[in-house]
């Protein structure tokens, strides 16, 4: 049975061409299918069957590149890529994993495409940790990234206003937020509009609130 959808994009090739727009839905044992949005046809099939084990998957060829335990949480809960590199503090995107315990590891992401083909050559994803964030006590279940790379949203939807905001040129977490007057009751989905440092947040309750982030 497959449950869960959500749309990406795979990686622009480097002559400009426009990359090709998929679909994921998972399974309920351990499986992701991967279909072509265009032709509504099943591409690949991506099946896992450990705990707390990171699975980067080729989407043209459909073999796994490479996989590797997270040593730092017994149980992966969501996971998601930052869409771009913010020079200004690091030279690579990130890969963000969150966990049972509320933690939110980050992993660095270093792209290696053959110039031909656009298709990696090697692994992307880095084994070193980064960065280790444990400000929930929950299960993280939804994370985002804001499109420059300078701040990323992590909340769980077992308790009410945990949501969390990290600062990544600092690596600070920010403390001051959400206040004890911002009721976002428990918290389903998180996504940053593009280039307006606007952050969504939906909750169970069906309500989806609109933040502005500010920064001096």
């Amino acid at each position: 049975m497959a449950y869960g959808y959500r749309r990406i994009h795979s990686p622009p090739f480097l002559d400009g061409k426009s990359a090709n727009v998929f679909a994921l839905s998972c399974t309920d044992n351990g499986g992701v299918l991967l279909c072509d949005t265009r032709s509504n046809a099943i591409m690949h099939h991506f099946q896992m069957n450990a705990t707390a084990v990171v699975y980067e998957w080729d989407l043209v060829s459909g073999r796994c590149l490479n996989k590797f335990k997270d040593e730092h949480s017994l149980h992966l809960t969501t996971f998601e890529m930052s869409p771009s590199v913010n020079y200004d503090f690091a030279r690579h995107a990130f890969v963000s994993a969150g966990s049972r315990m509320g933690f939110l590891n980050l992993y660095p992401v270093v792209s290696d495409y053959d110039r031909d083909t656009g298709v990696p050559s090697s692994s992307c994803i880095q084994h070193e940790l980064v960065k280790s964030y444990g400000n929930l006590s929950t299960a993280v279940t939804s994370i985002a990234h804001e499109d420059s790379g300078t701040f990323i949203a992590y909340a769980s939807e077992h308790k009410r206003n945990a949501l969390r905001i990290i600062h990544n040129p600092s690596g600070r977490v920010i403390s001051n937020w959400p206040t004890e007057s911002i009721n976002l009751g428990r918290v389903t989905s998180l996504a940053f509009a593009p280039r307006l440092s606007t952050l969504a947040v939906g909750n169970r309750s069906g309500k989806v609130q609109l933040f502005r982030i500010i920064t001096t």
